[in-house]
């Protein structure tokens, strides 16, 4: 004789929709939501209890090899391993050789040509400075190395202080230099997350 469960929302939580028997055309009814007594003959649940992880025995490790196509693992003794080596000495590859294949490492402008900013170097400064605002370009603009955009920087605020620059726009002397970078045109484009 099948006995009454009183709380089906305990047992069958984890179930989403169950089929009850004796509803009309067998339609499926979420369990909360039945009001009719269930019986436990209706469903059947098996609990399985698996052991820890670290209780189940280890697969014996052989010298057998994983694929079919994979050669079996040989284990050589140190003579053995010390003798092929000899035969390779002068298979070694030289140390002082530098990499054909690295690439030059990429150095901005004011470092290819070995420029050091100065505070009294007005017109190379006004380059690193927006004609409409007078703040100062980021890397991202300027495409500087890190250490000489803090000096730009560094020198751009100086001259400011001893008013050689203005604060707040470009000096109209040097508004019609050639510019060493477009300020519409990042040469560092940012990542973004998508």
């Amino acid at each position: 004789m099948a006995k009454l469960v009183k709380s089906p929302s305990k047992i069958f939580s984890h179930f989403r929709r169950i089929i009850l028997p004796g509803r009309p055309n067998n339609q499926p009814q979420g369990l909360l939501a039945a009001k009719t007594p269930l019986y436990a003959s209706s469903a059947s649940v098996t609990v399985v209890k698996r052991p820890h992880v670290s209780h189940y025995p280890r697969k014996p490790t052989s010298n057998e090899p994983k694929h079919p196509l994979m050669l079996q693992h040989i284990e050589h003794k140190a003579t053995e391993i010390e003798e092929i080596l000899k035969g390779h000495k002068n298979d070694v590859p030289v140390e002082t050789m530098p990499n054909p294949y690295q690439k030059p490492p990429q150095k901005c402008i004011l470092c290819r040509h070995k420029i050091e900013p100065d505070y009294k170097n007005v017109q190379l400064l006004s380059q690193f400075v927006s004609p409409y605002t007078g703040q100062i370009f980021n890397r991202a603009i300027t495409g500087l190395c890190i250490p000489m955009q803090r000096k730009v920087a560094r020198s751009i605020i100086t001259a400011q202080r001893f008013r050689l620059m203005p604060l707040f726009y470009k000096n109209l002397r040097y508004v019609n230099d050639p510019k060493l970078f477009n300020p519409f045109r990042p040469s560092r484009v940012r990542k973004t997350n998508n």
